[in-house]
């Protein structure tokens, strides 16, 4: 399957859009693909999109949504995820691992750094629930000088119930002594029905259960009346308004007015029932003594009944209507058990008010009656409301006698409502020593529980840890295999081994274990490259290694390492390509670099085997053919010069114009950088004494943002130095100024390496830094 593929779709992370890669092999021996990617090309983003592909589970990737192998006919092609491996950062951060052993370096492997790294955490597991349980300290809740001591606080609530609650029960229980109070007594109070009302109110219905509860003796009567509370209402706006209501006066003759007159002089001896009695049943007047005629007694009962018309007859008849009866008092003799005197007190004196106001309005009604004419205007005396009020208190008695006739009916009940009382009265009383004493209790309870968890938590982490370190004594990560090719990498044995003792892998140098702090990144990353292969060849023999079809990504497999181990390691990588290649006609390999260095390096492979390969540079995110002819010097100079015509210019570029000016010192004058910046002799060449006075203090201050490393290149592979906090017109400035010295120490040299077109950039610049001067 893997000689079918003609291209490798990606998205996500850097390639936010869908980005396809072209791998076609032509021909069997078209199986390399070499790319060139400067950071920040995507060439990282590639090589983790095929780790993640490889390691993901059911196609979910963390970080991509998409990588999709397509055949000639852009057909999908389902790759086995055995036979894809990818050597990049990722894989040597998740395989090789390093730590300290005393002062010795110990390496991790594979499974192994899993495996250590769960022991680890088995381990800060024990430690944090130790530390946990140190925390929780469960002896507080029986330190008597303790905030948290659990038996003060139930102390506390048991003193608190012997004070009333255990007197209480006592006398309601009729017992000689306080009743004993424990933590039964506290659950049993605590469990009673949750009282609505305050325990104020609670106290006073205890005190008057309590009277009641002893006033009773067996033989109590029951109380068969009960008190009337059938009392009629009064409308008092209806009687003040019958009262002030005018009635017309009749039309009459003189005498008629004269009667009238008498009725309105409020004369009592004259109106109009009396005067109408008198002359039907006399015959002599009796304020003149002379004899009433017929005629005349007729005129003057025409007269009269004139006067006493409809409308001031209904107003009568009204009147008559409207009178109130007053309300006896009440005899309480009958009651005296449940209703107290100054209660019958309050009763009888309300309707005494009562009927004074009803004596008041009823006066009132009758005088009205003796001139209906007249309006009579009375205050209001609110009986109605005076009724009302006089009504809840007779059935608010009446309630009584009911609750004393069942009390009388069933004095245990009493008995058990004075108990509930009492417990509900000591439940509101305890409630805030109970609640802390509660939640102390609770605290505890949980702590216990917490403590017991974390306890089971340790023996399980500690049952773990034995379980890994078995499982550690098992892997076998090709510990010989490893050893082998360290030994064709640096043409020795002494120089880097690892040793296996006490289930550790110990790193090796020159037959003595290396310290922890002697060990370089590029030494951890050459036995990572080991490890890398002895995967490819674990579970096979000798005969059958690398026979499957492999697709192997390998993202900077020298540039990470010691500079004078890189071509042990550039021999050893030639050695693995043409193995994988011999085996099996289909793998393919691809090989990614950030420097041209060693892009440079990885071309010549071609002179020592047998397949071709195709050069790619990334650009825009896609692979374009990419064709090395010059030297790597060369190559750098192009580079940075170009990239001054854009806007943005990545800290790299001005890694490689220092290597370009390092690479000059170096081979035209023997000298290192900071001893070229220095060099009087050198920079006297420079006719032009203002340019030469410009570019020594540019040099100066660039090169002593850090050592030199062209010469010891011998020894390590330059370091990166960080420009990233350098604006992009003074990355463009910097490399323009490497490149105008060069121009001015040796014209020639630059005219020879360079495109005329590149060489009339550096001379304009060379110019325009003359007429600016």
């Amino acid at each position: 399957m893997i000689g079918k593929i003609n291209k490798v779709i990606i998205k996500g992370e850097f390639f936010s859009d869908p980005v396809s890669w072209n791998f076609k092999s032509n021909s069997h021996t078209e199986r390399l693909f070499l790319i060139y990617g400067p950071n920040g090309s995507g060439k990282t983003t590639f090589s983790k999109s095929i780790y993640e592909y490889k390691n993901s589970i059911d196609g979910n990737m963390k970080n991509f949504e998409q990588v999709v192998f397509l055949d000639d006919n852009n057909g999908e092609i389902e790759i086995n995820k055995n036979n894809i491996w990818s050597f990049n950062d990722e894989f040597i951060q998740k395989n090789v691992r390093l730590k300290k052993e005393g002062l010795d370096a110990i390496v991790m492997l594979g499974e192994t750094t899993g495996i250590d790294q769960k022991i680890k955490e088995k381990q800060d597991e024990i430690e944090s629930c130790e530390e946990k349980i140190k925390n929780t300290n469960l002896s507080k809740y029986n330190d008597p000088d303790n905030p948290n001591n659990i038996s003060r606080a139930l102390q506390l609530v048991i003193n608190t119930l012997k004070n009333e609650w255990a007197l209480n029960d006592r006398d309601i229980k009729n017992h000689s002594n306080a009743s004993a109070v424990n933590e039964s007594t506290i659950n049993k109070v605590i469990d009673a029905p949750k009282p609505s009302e305050p325990i104020a109110k609670l106290k006073s219905r205890y005190e008057a259960k309590l009277k009641l509860y002893r006033s009773l003796p067996k033989d109590s009567i029951m109380i068969n009346n009960r008190l009337n509370t059938n009392l009629t209402e009064v409308d008092d706006k209806k009687i003040i308004a019958s009262l002030s209501r005018i009635i017309n006066k009749p039309l009459t003759d003189e005498l008629g007015k004269r009667i009238i007159d008498e009725l309105n002089a409020n004369n009592e001896l004259v109106n109009i029932e009396t005067t109408r009695k008198v002359v039907n049943s006399s015959k002599i007047c009796p304020i003149c003594f002379q004899t009433i005629t017929t005629e005349h007694k007729n005129h003057l009962i025409g007269i009269i009944n004139d006067i006493y018309n409809k409308e001031a007859s209904e107003h009568i008849e009204e009147l008559d209507n409207i009178k109130i009866d007053e309300i006896s008092r009440i005899n309480f003799t009958d009651f005296a058990a449940v209703i107290d005197g100054i209660k019958q007190n309050e009763i009888n004196i309300m309707i005494d008010e009562i009927n004074e106001a009803i004596r008041y309005y009823n006066l009132q009604i009758g005088q009205k009656k003796q001139n209906v004419f007249i309006p009579v205007i009375i205050e209001n005396k609110n009986v109605n409301e005076k009724i009302i009020f006089l009504r809840q208190l007779l059935e608010e008695q009446n309630t009584k006698i009911e609750e004393y006739n069942n009390n009388v009916q069933n004095i245990e009940d009493i008995k058990e409502s004075l108990l509930l009382i009492n417990n509900q009265i000591a439940q509101l009383t305890i409630k805030d020593q109970y609640n802390n004493y509660r939640k102390l209790r609770e605290n505890k309870d949980n702590d216990e529980q917490f403590v017991k968890k974390l306890q089971e938590d340790i023996s399980t982490f500690k049952e773990d840890i034995i379980t890994l370190n078995n499982e550690k004594k098992n892997l076998n990560i090709g510990l010989d295999e490893i050893n082998d090719d360290l030994m064709m990498i640096f043409n020795s044995r002494k120089k880097l081994q690892l040793e296996l003792n006490n289930d550790l892998y110990y790193v090796k140098s020159g037959g003595k274990r290396v310290k922890f702090n002697d060990l370089s990144v590029g030494e951890k990353n050459i036995i990572g490259l080991c490890y890398f292969f002895s995967l490819l060849r674990n579970g096979h023999s000798k005969d059958d290694v690398f026979n499957d079809d492999l697709l192997i990504i390998l993202d900077d497999p020298i540039s990470s390492f010691d500079y004078n181990n890189r071509y042990g390691i550039f021999a050893f990588l030639k050695r693995m390509i043409k193995a994988v290649f011999k085996k099996n006609e289909e793998s393919k390999i691809v090989i990614l670099t950030h420097e041209l260095e060693t892009m440079m390096l990885l071309d010549k492979i071609r002179a020592d085997i047998d397949y071709s390969k195709k050069i790619y540079k990334i650009e825009n995110k896609l692979l374009v053919h990419y064709d090395i002819k010059d030297t790597l010097y060369v190559n750098m100079l192009n580079d940075v010069i170009d990239i001054t015509s854009k806007n943005d210019i990545p800290a790299e570029n001005i890694n490689k114009t220092r290597r370009i000016l390092e690479a000059f010192s170096f081979f035209i004058y023997r000298k290192k950088l900071t001893e070229f910046a220095k060099d009087i002799d050198i920079f006297n060449l420079i006719s032009d004494d203002k340019i030469r006075r410009y570019l020594e203090s540019s040099i100066y201050r660039f090169v002593l943002n850090a050592e030199s490393h062209m010469e010891e290149r011998i020894q390590a592979i330059p370091e990166t130095i960080c420009y990233d906090t350098w604006t992009d017109d003074e990355k463009r400035q910097t490399i323009k100024d490497v490149c105008i010295i060069i121009y001015s120490l040796n014209k020639l040299h630059l005219k020879k390496l360079l495109t005329d077109d590149r060489y009339s950039i550096v001379e304009c610049w060379y110019n325009d830094l003359k007429n600016n001067l």
